[in-house]
């Protein structure tokens, strides 16, 4: 799977990466390729559609939200995954209209990344 981590706060987005690589790795499932970007825009600045599988962007962020760039990136891609983490509901309903594949909550558990991971797997 190809996967690329939007979050301003360096610190999530380690987090959020170590997670992810310890779930895949638990599972035994391959990872091509993971990447993080700090804003939305240096995801948008090289982005090309079919890059990623999955696309995991934090809703809050300086410049361009995660909702934003959600809406960009499926104007091109109707095929990549999306996930929004975010600690709030304020955008659930929002991720309907972008075709957001699952809606992550921070603070996250290893628990909550499984079930995450799960629902967007191709089986």
């Amino acid at each position: 799977m190809r996967i690329a981590i939007v979050d301003d706060l360096p610190a999530e987005a380690q987090r959020l990466q170590s997670m992810i690589r310890e779930e895949f790795h638990n599972t035994q499932t391959d990872i091509h390729r993971l990447d993080v970007f700090p804003s939305a825009e240096a995801l948008l600045a090289g982005w090309t559609p079919n890059t990623y599988d999955l696309v995991l962007l934090d809703i809050y962020m300086d410049g361009i939200t995660g909702v934003e760039a959600a809406h960009i990136l499926r104007r091109s891609d109707e095929h990549v995954r999306l996930v929004f983490c975010t600690t709030s509901n304020e955008f659930a309903s929002e991720s309907y209209a972008v075709g957001a594949s699952y809606y992550l909550h921070k603070p996250y558990s290893n628990a909550d990344i499984r079930r995450m991971i799960t629902s967007v797997r191709p089986q």
